[in-house]
């Protein structure tokens, strides 16, 4: 096989992955938590690919079809979380769309900050949203009708998610909220 169709078949490999994604992130699963669904479908993607590359490539290639799918993951992954699931989370794309509604004029800081609480919070339901993304990853648990605790695995994740943060020099204030900054104290 020469160099040039290699290099196709792992570009092949990389779009098959992404198209499958696509195709996939528009189906509806039960939880609908954006980074759950995407990397099974991810996955999903990546195996159709090495079995797409396995029949069009043969078992001679067998190197090569798991270094396509690897990449195939590793790109599409990582495209994935950066921009989708980015894209759902963020407090940055809701005031740029929210000013962007009506560009026409201008907004103070309380401007933003009222259409943040009453819109992105209140109206979208961010708090429940979030809530049940964390039940649903076992990081907190329900005990009681509307009352929630951390679990072992929400502590690990935060000492690791701090570690990180210590590492990379980043911001701690949402890892660690100072104690007089807990709501309706």
């Amino acid at each position: 096989m020469t160099f040039s169709k290699l290099i196709l078949a792992y570009v092949c490999g990389s779009v098959l992955t992404a198209v499958v994604v696509m195709a996939g992130l528009n189906l509806h699963f039960k939880g609908e938590i954006l980074f759950y669904k995407g990397m099974f479908i991810i996955s999903l993607g990546t195996v159709l690919t090495w079995l797409l590359m396995y029949r069009v490539l043969g078992r001679s290639f067998m190197g090569h079809i798991n270094a396509i799918a690897s990449i195939a993951f590793a790109l599409v992954s990582v495209f994935f979380v950066l921009i989708p699931v980015s894209l759902d989370r963020s407090v940055s794309v809701f005031l740029l769309g929210y000013m962007n509604a009506d560009s026409s004029k201008d907004y103070s800081k309380k401007d933003l900050s009222n259409a943040f609480g009453d819109i992105y919070m209140n109206k979208y339901g961010a708090i429940d949203r979030r809530v049940q993304e964390q039940l649903a990853s076992g990081n907190i648990m329900e005990i009681n009708e509307g009352r929630y605790v951390i679990t072992p695995q929400g502590k690990k994740f935060i000492k690791t998610s701090t570690w990180i943060a210590d590492a990379f020099g980043i911001d701690k204030k949402f890892l660690e909220p100072s104690l007089g900054e807990k709501a309706g104290q």
